[in-house]
């Protein structure tokens, strides 16, 4: 693949993921009240260090983004929930940029919080330690379905040990080297089924 090929996409891909973050955020101030009396949940010894609550799609995996021109629309809030927003932030982030066949892509990452925060420079520094928390406590829940096959539950613990080691919204740690087995996007065209 040529090397303007591979900025051309690398570029593409940053403007989905900007989008899907700011889409994101919008999603969630716009629902800050639970008027649709979902089911509400909070995170275990919680210190309430975050209050922004927000309903949460709590399923945002690829089949349920969908993208259309500069269009990004959400789908399946079948698992909606009402709580902190960090734990959809969380999802985003173990569903669209951990994977087990790819391993982790910080790019992405790093393109997604800056986007999602966008200038909130304060909210961002108070919640961005959370992160790891959530996406802990967030697939502990999702691994009380029983009627996850073997090969999604290994995904799913899979994805709780590469969030505990990875360096999120800050410089690369010491972990770097066995995480960054390549960006989903290093030597591929990027499309929206690379997100598993």
């Amino acid at each position: 693949m040529r090397k303007e090929e591979n900025i051309e996409n690398i570029e593409y891909k940053n403007n989905i993921v900007r989008k899907l973050a700011i889409q994101l955020r919008k999603l969630h101030e716009i629902t800050r009240d639970n008027n649709f009396n979902l089911k509400e949940i909070e995170i275990h010894n919680s210190k309430k260090e975050n209050e922004r609550k927000s309903v949460l799609h709590f399923d945002l995996t690829k089949d349920n983004i969908f993208i259309c021109k500069d269009k990004i629309g959400f789908i399946d809030f079948d698992d909606a929930k009402y709580g902190d927003s960090l734990f959809d932030v969380a999802s985003v982030i173990c569903f669209l940029f951990i994977s087990k066949k790819r391993g982790v892509d910080e790019n992405s990452i790093n393109v997604f919080l800056n986007s999602y925060y966008n200038n909130e420079t304060e909210v961002k520094r108070r919640e961005i330690h959370m992160i790891k928390t959530y996406a802990h406590e967030w697939i502990k829940e999702v691994l009380k379905n029983e009627n996850l096959d073997k090969p999604i539950k290994e995904s799913f613990i899979f994805k709780d040990k590469m969030i505990r080691k990875i360096n999120i919204g800050g410089s690369k740690n010491e972990a770097h080297n066995e995480i960054k087995r390549g960006s989903i996007w290093k030597n591929e065209k990027w499309n929206q089924n690379n997100w598993i």
